[in-house]
Formats: structure tokens, C-alpha cells, sequence
């Protein structure tokens, strides 16, 4: 069989045809329906698409969680099935293609191949791309409290279109690798989900405290009486979080790390004199604004000590204990994250589109503090089992690490080409 190198020098010597994402995609944002209004969503049979939906399905989709109706419908239309919605603000490197007509929130960018080239491309070839654009749009964000691709940018980022011929060839190898890898991938990760259950199972047992005031000497304190709320950057436009001289934490930071990393990159100006809340040792940060409820209050906490200054996103608040003393932060961040109070947590949150945390519902929130020598026995035990689900260089997620980046070296290798 005629390689793909082989086939590159015979239909294209001069070099592969490269061309702006303008050009070969129109791109359209997406919107949320107001929620105020029933005949928007009521008996709604038409794919609306959010981040949930490709957590939950994967990154091909023919239906959706949540469908409005067609009096939703608004400007050019719906998106066309076998386009692409690309997150290009919030969770940004994140797509999926959709086989089905619809629309996406507005999180999202649908971007759908031009007619003047549909017969120039293989859809399933684009879908393959779209993960190399997905690593440039990660790379090309607009410095803010809230992470943006730069979309003028994004607009003159040049793909490469060799002969449909070449584009099929690439797909077939790489289905091929892609369904092996998804194979193993389910192996290893239903494995790996049994450990998630298993850590979550002794988690919600060991911080279940039945006899509260007993033999243990389990106290119950409400948040609100152990310490204060702060908030996080305020007082900010769009060139403060260019060229910063101070490190910050992000949404994404506290939402995705139970235990903060202090390793950050993002970057704000703080000015001499400018008073901010900074992070302490020990400070337990919570999100404080999402399009859903069960994201809103999702935690991090401090569990190293940092000798520079440390702010927080205005998007998170932050909570800091009257007295340390009896508190352990590795603790506090397993105990933040357990079903019991996640579902507390999850009720201080209202809104219609987007929901925002009540501090004052927050503030009402009653922890257990047990002694130390049972934080401490119960944090030994807890981060053994976090160790083995979480962390990348540790047993089966390592596995399932090196699966992805043998697919993504070949990916890579199979879709760079010369420019003609």
C-alpha cells in the first residue's frame, strides 16, 4: 500500500495548501435561551449542547442533555449537523463534533465548513485537526479574570488541506489508533472508576460524624462563626492581567485542584498601595459563580506555605479560619469535597442562566472538627487512596496518560506537512 509520504509526493510535490480557519469554516456563537421563558424550553426537542455534554457522551454528538424549542431559535439558525462547537472561553481546549442539528451555549464557537469546500475536506479528518487547534487555542488566550481566545487570532490561524485522498488515508490510520486506544482506555478506566468509588466510599465514611459532641469530641461549628469570607481581585480591567507582577488563581485552578498548586502561571498588576485579599496557608477557596449549581462552591485549599504574595480571581471567594490551630488543611481539603457537604454546598447556589453563591447561606454551612490525632489519621488514610486516582504519575492514570500521548505524537506526526 502506498504510503502517505508517497502519496504526498505524488499528488502534491510543491507542498500541501494551507488555509485561515476563516476560510474554510463560518463561525457563529453560541447562546442560552432565556430560561424566564417556558416556550423556549418547555417539550423542547431540538439539541442544545453545554461542557456537560461532552463530559458526559464524549466528542461526537448526535443529542444533547438539556433541548429547547424552536421558538429559541434566533439570527442564522441552527448549527448544521457534522459541524464543530470549539469552547473558546471558560473551559477552554475542549470540542466535539455534532452530527445533528442544534445550538450550543455560549461558551462555545460552532465552526461549519464552508460550502465552497465541502467537497475538498473529510469531516472526520477536520475532527482530528481539531485537537492540534484546541492545543493553539490553550496557548492564545486574551489576559482576564475570565480566559477568552483571542478570536481575531483564531480567525487567521492557517490548517493544512491536502488532496481528500491523503485526509481519508490519515483518518483511517488514526480511527484505527483511536479505537484501539479507546479500548484500552475503557479497560483501565473503568478499573481506575472503581478506585474513584472506593476512595469517595471512605471518604464520605470517614468524614461522617454520627456522634458529634460524643465519645470522639466531635464539634460542630458553623462557618460563620469560625471565620471570615473574603473576596477575590476586584477593581480590574483587561490590561491588569497583562505583563502582572504578582501570581494569581484562576477558576480553573480551584475548581480542578481539591489540594492547591502554588506552580501557577497567570499573572496580575498590583499596585504599590493596592489593597487585595492574599492567600494564606490554610485558606480554603471556593468558585463562586458557574452555569450550573453543583459547580458553584467547588473547593481548594492552601495545603503549602508560599513566601510571595498570592491573590485570588473575582470569580472565587476565598474563607479563612479565626484559629488554625485546631485545623488541619489537609483535612479540610478532603472534608470540603465529601457528598454530605457538596450537597450544602450546592443549596447556597441561585440563579436563572448562571448561579452565584449566597455567603450568607454559606456562612450557615456547619463543619465537623474533630481532634487532630483524627484529622491526622483520617487525612493518612484519604491520601492514599486521592494519590492513586489523582495522581499522573501513579499507577493506572499514569497508564492511561501514556495511551493519549503515544496518540497524540502520532497525531501530531500524521498531520504536520510543508506549506506549498
Amino acid at each position: 500500500m502506498e504510503s502517505i509520504e508517497q502519496m504526498i509526493k505524488r499528488l502534491c510535490p510543491e507542498g500541501v495548501t494551507w488555509k485561515k480557519i476563516s476560510e474554510v469554516f463560518e463561525l457563529r456563537n453560541g447562546y442560552t435561551p432565556s430560561k424566564a421563558n417556558a416556550d423556549f424550553w418547555t417539550d423542547g426537542t431540538i439539541p442544545w449542547f453545554r461542557m456537560e455534554d461532552i463530559r458526559a457522551n464524549g466528542r461526537i454528538l448526535n443529542d444533547s442533555i438539556q433541548h429547547i424549542t424552536p421558538s429559541a431559535i434566533k439570527g442564522k439558525g441552527l448549527f448544521p449537523a457534522n459541524s464543530f462547537i470549539l469552547a473558546t472561553t471558560a473551559t477552554i481546549g475542549e470540542h466535539a463534533l455534532i452530527i445533528a442539528d442544534s445550538l450550543a451555549n455560549q461558551q462555545f464557537t460552532n465552526l461549519s465548513v464552508r460550502k465552497s469546500l465541502k467537497n475538498m475536506v473529510d469531516i472526520k479528518y477536520l475532527f482530528h485537526y481539531m485537537f492540534i487547534i484546541d492545543d493553539w487555542c490553550k496557548k492564545n488566550v486574551n489576559s482576564s479574570s475570565f480566559a477568552s481566545v483571542d478570536m481575531d487570532k483564531l480567525k487567521e490561524y492557517k490548517i493544512p488541506l491536502p488532496p481528500l485522498s491523503i485526509q481519508s488515508r490519515i483518518v483511517e490510520i488514526l480511527d484505527k489508533m483511536t479505537e484501539l486506544e479507546l479500548k484500552l482506555e475503557a479497560e483501565l478506566e473503568a478499573e481506575l472508576e472503581a478506585r474513584k468509588q472506593q476512595y469517595e466510599y471512605y471518604r464520605n465514611k470517614l468524614l461522617t460524624f454520627d456522634n458529634v459532641g460524643g465519645v470522639k469530641q466531635v464539634k460542630c461549628i458553623k462557618l460563620g462563626e469560625a471565620g471570615n469570607f473574603y473576596g477575590g481581585l476586584s477593581g480590574k480591567s483587561k490590561k491588569d492581567f497583562v505583563d502582572g507582577n504578582a501570581k494569581f488563581i484562576t477558576y480553573m485552578n480551584v475548581y480542578s485542584n481539591p489540594s492547591l498548586r502554588v506552580d501557577v502561571e497567570d499573572k496580575v498588576v498590583i499596585r504599590e498601595g493596592e489593597r487585595q485579599n492574599t492567600i494564606q496557608y490554610g485558606d480554603i477557596l471556593f468558585t463562586g459563580s458557574s452555569e450550573t449549581p453543583d459547580e458553584c462552591g467547588m473547593s481548594s485549599v492552601l495545603t503549602t506555605h508560599v513566601e510571595e504574595n498570592l491573590y485570588l480571581n473575582s470569580f472565587c471567594f476565598g474563607f479563612r479560619f479565626n484559629d488554625l490551630t485546631d485545623i488541619n488543611p489537609h483535612f479540610l481539603k478532603h472534608l470540603f469535597r465529601s457528598a454530605p457537604l457538596r450537597k450544602a454546598i450546592a443549596k447556597t447556589a441561585n440563579g436563572v442562566t448562571r448561579f452565584n453563591v449566597s455567603k450568607k447561606l454559606f456562612a450557615e454551612i456547619a463543619i465537623p472538627i474533630p481532634p487532630m490525632a483524627e484529622q491526622s489519621r483520617i487525612v493518612s488514610i484519604l491520601d492514599r487512596f486521592e494519590a492513586l486516582t489523582t495522581d499522573l504519575q501513579i499507577g493506572l492514570p499514569a497508564e492511561i496518560e501514556a495511551r493519549r500521548q503515544q496518540y497524540e505524537y502520532y497525531r501530531n506526526k500524521l498531520l504536520t506537512f510543508d506549506a506549498a
